[in-house]
């Protein structure tokens, strides 16, 4: 049988530190993941005028195969949420109620009826 081995305070010590000073290991992204860590620098490019395609073509010729498709897609992506939602009100004190167009919303549907009975 083998004989245990056994670790003095120094060495364990020694192992906490070389740990605890390991840095962040970077892994590498995937085309989607790139387009989202370069979505400022993209999207200050395309306000300099360059198309998706001039940068699909300059990344490409720096080894990242990004596409146009995917370029504009993202910058689409990161735009959308400036943008008010399609068919949406705005919303404010006596907005239109969800689902009741044009009605106040403290209006109610039994005020009419009940006033002219």
């Amino acid at each position: 049988m083998s004989k245990a081995v056994r670790f003095g305070p120094e060495q364990v010590a020694a192992a906490r530190k070389l740990l605890q000073e390991l840095p962040v290991k970077e892994k590498d992204k995937s085309k989607q993941e790139l387009a989202a860590h370069l979505g400022r620098d993209i999207q200050a490019a395309l306000k300099k005028g360059y198309s998706a395609k001039d940068l699909s073509e300059l990344l490409k010729e720096n080894g990242l195969g990004l596409s146009a498709s995917l370029i504009k897609a993202h910058a689409d992506v990161r735009t959308a949420h400036k943008r008010r939602p399609v068919g949406g009100a705005k919303e404010e004190s006596g907005s239109v109620v969800s689902g009741e167009k044009g009605m106040p919303r403290n209006a109610s549907l039994t005020d009419d009826a009940d006033a002219n009975q």
